[in-house]
């Protein structure tokens, strides 16, 4: 029960999404499929439906909730796509809206990364069991400020060592608040974006700063009233 109602999802955040996400969702969701598509085909892991030839493609998926902002039918081409979504009812309506052709596996694990897990270690024990995956995360990394009570440097070291030489990308908030309508130009000053009021700092800028790869920006309107500034990170190692 403690998902169903929790400060980053649950019931309520579904009734919005299931609202929205055809209508002011719109142009956020197509942001997200235009960075995801190519990202994943330049890391070269999007092979077409019936070309596996018998090797382990896979793609792990933390936080994707119940889909509601991610092109799930991008994810076709994979032999296995490993889902990491504790909220149960995410689960539901992430499994009645996943096309037929993705081949899914769920898991319910709430204490996988390093800010939530019970031991050190337990996020690159995870991923070494899945050694060839490339690992995804769904507007996740922005809530850990408001479900983990601990979320300083050694976890974000412990985080990025578990993922060296790995590929991955991540959106996630950088900034919500009350919407000003502003555009994105200067986004990364909150100032530029939100209206007068409380604005909350989603400590994700470290994440930006640890890839080489140039980070961008879109505005996903949650609410009528609540603006968030997403932020899409990626790392794809260099073939050998």
């Amino acid at each position: 029960m403690r998902f169903a109602f929790s400060a980053t999802g649950g019931v309520f955040y579904h009734l919005i999404a299931r609202r929205r996400y055809r209508t002011s969702w719109a142009p956020f969701r197509a942001r997200v499929r235009a960075w995801l598509e190519p990202w994943l085909a330049q890391a070269g892991v999007v092979p077409c439906v019936d070309s596996v030839l018998g090797h382990t493609n896979e793609l792990i998926v933390f936080g994707p909730s119940a889909g509601w902002t991610l092109p799930l039918d991008l994810f076709a081409g994979f032999s296995r796509v490993i889902f990491v979504e504790p909220d149960p009812i995410a689960r539901f309506v992430l499994k009645r809206r996943l096309p037929r052709r993705v081949r899914a596996e769920f898991v319910s694990r709430a204490d996988l990364l390093p800010w939530t897990s019970k031991a050190s270690g337990e996020f690159d024990r995870f991923l070494s069991r899945h050694p060839q995956a490339t690992v995804l995360f769904s507007n996740v990394l922005g809530q850990i400020p408001l479900i983990a009570r601990h979320h300083g440097p050694d976890m974000q070291h412990e985080f990025l060592q578990a993922l060296a030489g790995r590929r991955w990308a991540s959106y996630h908030d950088l900034y919500s608040g009350s919407a000003s309508g502003a555009s994105l130009t200067a986004a990364r000053e909150p100032s530029a974006v939100f209206a007068s009021g409380s604005v909350t700092d989603h400590e994700t800028a470290w994440l930006s700063e640890s890839t080489a790869a140039p980070a961008s920006l879109a505005l996903w309107p949650l609410t009528d009233e609540t603006v968030h500034v997403i932020e899409f990170v990626s790392s794809a190692p260099a073939k050998a």
